[in-house]
C-alpha cells in the first residue's frame, strides 16, 4: 500500500470519528475510540513509505486533508470535553452544594469496570 493510501485510509478513520462524535450518543462516542485507535495503527508503519514518496503530490495532498481531519477531531473532543465538565459541574452544585471556595461540589461518580481475562 503507498503512502498515499495509508494515510487517506487513516484520514477516513479520523472522519469516521468525527461523525461519531457529532452524533454523540454513548454508542457513537464509544465507537469514536476505535475508529481513532484504528487511524494511529494505520500511522504507525508509515515511516518507510513516506520516505519513499517525499515530494509525492498525491502523499502531500492526504498528509493535508489528515491533519485538517485530525483538527477537526480534536476541536470535537474538546468541545465534548468542555460540555461535560460544565453538566459536571452543574451536577455537583445541585448534589453536593458549593465548597468553602465557592467551587461546586463533587458529583457522585458512576463508574464503569472493565474486566480482561
Amino acid at each position: 500500500m503507498s503512502a498515499a493510501e495509508q494515510l487517506r485510509a487513516s484520514g477516513e478513520e479520523v472522519e469516521r470519528a468525527c461523525a461519531l462524535l457529532v452524533a454523540a450518543s454513548p454508542e457513537s462516542v464509544d465507537g469514536c475510540a476505535g475508529a481513532l485507535e484504528a487511524a494511529v495503527a494505520g500511522l504507525a508503519g508509515l515511516g518507510a513509505a513516506l520516505a519513499a514518496s517525499r515530494g509525492d503530490a498525491a502523499s502531500l495532498e492526504e498528509t493535508w486533508r489528515l491533519r485538517r481531519s485530525v483538527r477537526k477531531a480534536r476541536a470535537l473532543l474538546e468541545g465534548a470535553s468542555e460540555y461535560h465538565e460544565r453538566w459536571r459541574e452543574r451536577i455537583g452544585a445541585r448534589t453536593a452544594g458549593y465548597g468553602s471556595d465557592g467551587a461546586p461540589g463533587e458529583p457522585p461518580r458512576a463508574g464503569r469496570v472493565f474486566l480482561r481475562g
